[in-house]
């Protein structure tokens, strides 16, 4: 059964968008890649920001995951083609929940070992020679 590629999306396909998506997806590379260049302006706009970085990444891990399973798709609603590697995907979801993991791990162990308290009112924020000039 052969794939119906719209021709202006030949040449694109699931593991170069992965790969972009790893490498450069903070910066919307991967939506350049797909042709959705709206969105792609817009990440590479906000990463400029120190919010904007945040999301950037949270929206591409979200794009990643969506490429892993299949979901991604061009700005025209046409798929991707998926030459996929086995496993690949897969990996990519590993690798994904592997940092997860180790990021609350970390934390834990560091909130062991660094008693962390947060202050109670605003006034605690500032220091005491600020309040006495």
């Amino acid at each position: 059964m052969a794939i119906s590629i719209p021709k202006q999306n030949e040449g694109r396909n699931w593991v170069a968008l992965m790969m972009l998506c790893w490498a450069l997806g903070m910066w919307g590379a991967h939506r350049f890649y797909a042709k959705r260049f709206p969105t792609a302006w817009l990440m590479l706009l906000l990463n400029f920001t120190g919010v904007g970085a945040l999301i950037t990444f949270v929206i591409s891990v979200f794009d990643g995951l969506a490429i892993a399973l299949g979901q991604f798709k061009h700005a025209d609603g046409s798929k991707i083609i998926y030459e996929r590697i086995e496993g690949l995907g897969n990996l990519y979801i590993s690798m994904i929940l592997g940092v997860i993991i180790l990021v609350a791990l970390i934390y834990v162990l560091l909130s062991s070992v660094i008693p962390i308290s947060l202050p109670t009112s605003i006034p605690d924020l500032i220091p005491t020679s600020l309040l006495n000039f």
